[in-house]
């Protein structure tokens, strides 16, 4: 018989488990709307920034279309 017959494995006693500050998609959904923050922020400070240093339209001296011939169109 081996080193091993007698082996009795004592009782384990485990831990309580501490509450999870939030669950999974609770978490998921928060990095998920923090994300797409972030991302239209920065669509609209991209938009921002470029129409800030846009100059004016038409510019000076470009000729006007006429409104009856491209009103239809």
């Amino acid at each position: 018989m081996g080193p091993y017959v007698d082996y009795m494995p004592r009782a384990v006693r485990f831990a309580p488990k501490e509450p999870a500050f939030a669950s999974n998609g609770v978490l998921g959904m928060t990095l998920f709307l923090l994300a797409e923050l972030m991302f239209f922020t920065g669509l609209i400070s991209a938009y921002l920034v470029l129409r800030a240093g846009a100059g004016d339209w038409p510019p000076p001296g470009q000729p006007r279309l006429p409104v009856a011939a491209t009103a239809f169109n």
